[in-house]
């Protein structure tokens, strides 16, 4: 997510839809890792949230400093594998597709240079 808005830490802690989008997208990911028998998947949103708003406002995630860098992301890696596992078990990923197929979007620009 904040790869694709080029947004830091705070700037998305004080920002209630993103807040909100980022809980969807996780969502899916805690339905899939409950489905591939991952323990403790009910408190893993909001242990994730704990971790999130302990961040320093100016920093950044790995993603956004490949982005601005212009280099190739790790998307596949995260939501490629959900997507993957979404499809395996019948589960629909909608937030996770869409912001793997912005990022691909992305990387393709960043790589054509």
């Amino acid at each position: 997510t904040s790869a694709v808005l080029g947004l830091t830490f705070g700037e998305m802690q004080n920002n209630e839809k993103c807040i909100n989008f980022l809980k969807e997208v996780m969502k899916e990911v805690q339905t899939i890792a409950k489905l591939e028998g991952v323990r403790n998947t009910h408190n893993m949103i909001d242990d994730a949230f704990k971790l999130f708003y302990k961040m320093s406002y100016d920093g950044k995630t790995s993603m956004l400093q490949d982005v601005e860098a212009g280099r190739k992301t790790e998307v596949d890696i995260f939501g490629g594998t959900i997507i993957e596992l979404g499809e395996k078990h019948n589960i629909q990923t909608p937030y996770n597709r869409i912001l793997k197929e912005l990022l691909d979007i992305i990387d393709q620009k960043n790589c054509s240079r």
